[in-house]
Formats: C-alpha cells, structure tokens, sequence
C-alpha cells in the first residue's frame, strides 16, 4: 500500500502497474464479433473497400506462414547475391563440366571452411543415367545426386515462388 502511494506519486504506478491481458479465447470470441458486426453493416450499407492490411489478417494461418517463408527465403536469396553467394534452399543451375550439361539443383548446405570469401556448397539434382538390362536394351533413370561444388559452376535462376514452396516445403513432409 505505501509502495502503491510513492509509485503513484512518483508517476511510475503505470510503468509497473500489471496490464489488462486478453486471453486466446476473448480475443477470438472479440473477433467474430466484429466479424458479425461487419456482415451486419455490409449487408445494409456499401461502405468502403477493406485496407489491405486488415485483408492480410484474414488470411488462413498456413497461407500466412508460407508468405512469411517465401519472403524470408526472397531476402536471404537478395542479400546473398549482394555478397556473391548463395543460400540453402536456393534453386541455381549446375554446371556438369564432364558432359558440359547444366542441371537444375538446390543447395542443401552453405560451407566455409576456407573462409568467408571462398565458400563451397553441398548441391542436389537430377541427372539421366543410362543403364543396360539382362536383355541388353538401354535403360534410363534420373539419378538423384548430391555433391560439393565451388561457386563458379553455379549459376542463379530467376525467382519462382511455387518452386521454391516445394523445395522449401519438402523437410515437413
């Protein structure tokens, strides 16, 4: 009580006073209320367009989070290519130097181990690999692949927002 007197007086009562909290379930149950309002005042009246932010809160939670991921991933992607490098889960091109073949590849890991200026990259892609049978006929078969390469036998694609969904939603399947 004495300490309630001095903090009042001393005008910090509001910086340590306990702050009204709503639950998950009051915040939910607030809500659809003004939900129902909404469809209440549209239904009678035009009013105007929704902001864009409030259209942005009403998207579903997995939409929300595959946003946030694809932007992440865009801007991890941006400021790797500021510093001439590259990022895990980065879609690139490969250059198979044997065949001179370039390969669609991701980049599974990110190495400096010879310093920051000459990095070295785990990358994984597809190759055709063609075998014999019993019968002796060719058979053919992507091969999946993954190896270490230097950044000179790497090349950036453009952006693609499905593609690099599916590379970055393949480790929760």
């Amino acid at each position: 009580m004495v300490l309630t007197y001095l903090f009042e007086k001393m005008g910090l009562w509001d910086f340590f006073a306990p702050q009204n909290r709503t639950s998950k379930r009051q915040k939910k149950e607030q809500r659809k209320a003004n939900e129902n309002n909404n469809d209440v005042e549209s239904a009678t009246t035009p009013g105007p367009e929704r902001h864009p932010q409030q259209q942005e809160d009403e998207v579903d939670p997995e939409t929300r989070i595959r946003r946030m991921q694809l932007n992440s991933q865009r801007e991890r992607e941006i400021q790797a290519e500021s510093r001439n490098a590259y990022v895990k889960k980065q879609r690139v091109k490969y250059h198979y130097r044997a065949m001179d073949s370039w390969h669609d590849a991701v980049i599974l890991g990110v190495h400096l181990d010879d310093g920051p200026d000459k990095p070295y990259y785990t990358i994984k892609y597809q190759k055709a690999d063609v075998t014999m049978d019993e019968q002796g006929n060719e058979v053919a078969s992507l091969v999946e692949v993954e190896k270490q390469t230097t950044p000179d036998r790497l090349q950036r694609v453009p952006w693609n927002e499905n593609a690099t969904w599916a590379i970055l939603s393949q480790n929760k399947a």
